[in-house]
């Protein structure tokens, strides 16, 4: 037997001795990988059920909230509308109005994050009470609402300006929000009452808007106007005015514009596309 035999033999042993150790540490190595991949998969798919488990309680939870805030807002709103408008006279009038003044800022209050305009109620409200001290109050009552809804507008990029003080006569005052392209914000005050102003809005990009009537009873959330080239929509609210010294101030907020819906009018809208020039709007 030559070398080259002697050689091959010694493998061939070799093989035969230490093959079947390799093959049973090979499988058992995959076998081990199959394991931990099996306990892998069994360890997300478990994740994934409670991710899924949470995510359903969160739902049902979110669910029960939102069913319970609209039956406590169908329930202020049926009591409301009973309050102003009722079947019987049971109450003096007197009395009437203070239940109807407490109803109404209740449901206010818990309205104060719904795009419903209260401010009817308000002005039918105003005109009925017996004083100057009462109307004050209710204007008070309205004012909280609008501080509030304001004050949540304004927090998420937005901008609360304060107050800024106007005067009837004075030049356009310049507000201070953005400039487009150097072009300021204006507001022109046309008219002070006792309990309400005028005003009109010029902004860049687009045509003036008003005159319009701001009022103690004005809502930011229902009552803004959207500045299209800021991108951003700005809200007025009354806090003092003086007709004698034909003087006023108001509150100046500006916020992003989905927070507030635009209301769809079907006569605006058919108004607006009968007259509106497509082309001066980049529109083709």
């Amino acid at each position: 037997m030559d070398t080259t035999e002697r050689r091959l033999k010694v493998w061939e042993i070799g093989v035969r001795a230490v093959g079947p150790i390799v093959v049973g540490v090979l499988i058992a190595y995959f076998a081990h990988l199959g394991d931990f991949r099996l306990k892998q998969i069994d360890a997300q798919m478990k994740s994934a059920e409670m991710r899924e488990a949470r995510l359903t309680t969160a739902t049902q939870i979110a669910n029960a909230q939102k069913e319970l805030e609209t039956n406590i807002a169908t329930k202020l709103w049926e009591d409301l509308v009973g309050v102003f408008f009722p079947e019987s006279e049971g109450l003096r009038t007197d009395e009437r109005i203070m239940e109807q003044m407490f109803r109404l800022r209740l449901t206010a209050l818990n309205f104060q994050d719904i795009a419903i305009n209260l401010k009817p109620f308000f002005e039918h409200l105003d005109a009925k009470l017996p004083n100057g001290d009462a109307r004050k109050r209710l204007q008070e009552y309205a004012q909280e609402v609008a501080g509030r809804q304001a004050y949540r507008l304004a927090f998420e990029a937005g901008n609360d300006f304060g107050e800024i003080p106007v005067t009837l006569g004075d030049p356009p005052t310049e507000l201070p929000v953005p400039k487009k392209r150097d072009e300021p914000t204006k507001l022109t005050i046309t008219e002070i009452e006792d309990d309400y102003v005028k005003v009109k809005i010029s902004a860049p990009g687009q045509r003036d808007i008003g005159p319009f009537q701001v009022s103690f009873f004005d809502m930011p959330l229902v009552d803004n106007v959207k500045l299209k080239a800021l991108g951003t929509r700005l809200a007025l609210l009354l806090i003092a005015t003086n007709k004698d010294q034909k003087a006023a101030t108001l509150r100046v907020v500006t916020f992003q514009p989905y927070m507030a819906a635009d209301r769809f009018d079907l006569k605006e809208q058919a108004r607006v596309l009968g007259t509106r020039d497509f082309r001066n709007e980049g529109v083709e």
